[in-house]
């Protein structure tokens, strides 16, 4: 159901290579389409057990992203979850946006890699064809407009069985939102899907951000009471000393830069954020934040 030119792009590259496949949904005035419909139909008509995912917008930051996902597939895979950025660019909106991918990165790669996985993102995941019937697709969350990634690696992945890639020519580059009210939509719609994980990650998920609210909250309070100011200050100048050389480590490790000085601010203001479009996000949608 694209509304712009893919059908005859798709069929220009159908000349040039053969082994491309393309499915096509047309409209229906009785039914509405959204991504989960149209990835299902992709899913049903491949022919091979790999199956490798990226949205509309993205790009390959490399010709070895197909091999480099892939390659850590073996007999006992059933995900590769990668790494899905935005492409860098002038304004505060484009340096928020990297920075809130790239916590969301650090949490969900980081908790793979200790055998929790909980999300993925559909910019860059892999998965089996034969798992996804074997789950009955999307099953529950088939309602949603999103979950087509991490509902779906939420309810089915495995810590023994899920694999982490971050090597740099794995990675994924999307469109950030070009203003702040289409990142607010976007960004409803990616939390939308928050009450459908499983308890232990919605626990584990919602304490993080909690405990920076608390910190900061702590930290002020005493500063007004100046009883023991310079311990308070020096536990402060301690904790932001090694968040910025975490920070930098991932941001070099993922090739995001420029977000360094703008991260301890960030890091400040995010959970406030996040917690008033979580608490807003059962507002009346517009047409705007539905898939195309």
């Amino acid at each position: 159901c694209s509304e712009d030119n893919s059908f005859e792009v798709l069929g220009r590259y159908l000349k040039k290579y053969p082994h491309l496949k393309v499915s096509t949904v047309f409209k229906d005035p009785k039914f509405t389409h959204y991504k989960k419909f149209a990835q299902f139909i992709g899913i049903k008509a491949a022919k091979n057990e790999i199956l490798l995912f990226t949205d509309a917008d993205c790009k390959a930051v490399s010709n070895k992203w197909i091999e480099t996902m892939v390659s850590q597939f073996d007999d006992n895979s059933d995900f590769v979850i990668g790494y899905g950025g935005y492409f860098p660019g002038k304004g505060l909106l484009n340096k928020y946006i990297r920075y809130d991918a790239q916590t969301i990165a650090m949490q969900y790669l980081g908790m793979a890699i200790r055998k929790l996985p909980y999300m993925g993102v559909g910019r860059n995941l892999v998965y089996r064809r034969s798992l996804f019937f074997d789950k009955k697709g999307f099953g529950s969350h088939n309602h949603l407009v999103s979950g087509d990634d991490d509902l779906f690696v939420n309810a089915n992945a495995k810590g023994k069985s899920t694999r982490v890639e971050f090597r740099e020519e794995s990675f994924t580059r999307s469109l950030p939102a070009p203003a702040w009210e289409k990142w607010v939509i976007q960004k409803k719609r990616h939390l939308s899907t928050a009450p459908y994980y499983k308890m232990g990650h919605k626990i584990l998920l919602t304490l993080e951000p909690f405990t920076r609210i608390l910190f900061y909250t702590t930290f002020i309070v005493l500063c007004f009471s100046r009883f023991l100011l310079p311990f308070y200050l020096g536990i402060f100048g301690l904790r932001l000393v090694i968040q910025i050389v975490v920070f930098a480590l991932v941001q070099k490790k993922l090739k995001e830069p420029g977000l360094i000085f703008f991260t301890p601010f960030f890091d400040i203001f995010s959970p406030f954020i996040n917690g008033m479009l979580y608490l807003g996000r059962t507002k009346k949608k517009s047409g705007m934040d539905l898939w195309k």
